[in-house]
């Protein structure tokens, strides 16, 4: 069976395309949310295993979002779709799961999902490897949880 996922971006048509890519690659599309905050409550009323999250400004707010929704949802995890590679680190530490660069997202997102949804981390390739390191670490190091 394959995972359900909750996509969330503030625009309708990058929603409904990535609704389409992600069903055309077999994947169970259960609902769009526009912002964390309806992320959040349809993650629940959804049972979302995976929540595609689009990266807005200001980020730190994103962050927060990813955040909130990996403490309180029983889910696989949260991947982040962003322009932005310096994020990484800071996405890990919120407990992302997953890292899809946008230029990325056709070749990338349905092999996250998967990835992510059998409890694995997946970063795009080519995000500078020290930067994916230092979240890892930072992680690692956190107190019991956290």
């Amino acid at each position: 069976m394959p995972p359900r996922i909750l996509v969330v971006d503030d625009h309708p048509i990058v929603r409904q395309a990535l609704r389409r890519l992600l069903e055309q690659n077999g994947l169970d599309v259960v609902g769009e949310a526009r912002d964390g905050a309806e992320a959040l409550r349809l993650a629940w009323e959804l049972c979302a295993d995976v929540v595609v999250l689009d990266v807005t400004r200001p980020i730190s707010i994103c962050l927060d979002a990813a955040r909130e929704i990996v403490r309180t949802v029983p889910l696989k995890g949260v991947i982040l779709v962003a322009f932005e590679d310096y994020l990484v680190a800071r996405a890990l530490q919120a407990g992302v799961r997953g890292y899809v660069l946008k230029t990325r997202v056709v070749e990338e997102l349905p092999l996250a999902i998967r990835t992510v949804a059998r409890g694995e981390i997946y970063v795009s390739p080519g995000i500078f490897p020290a930067v994916v390191e230092a979240g890892l670490t930072a992680i690692a190091h956190l107190p019991s949880g956290t």
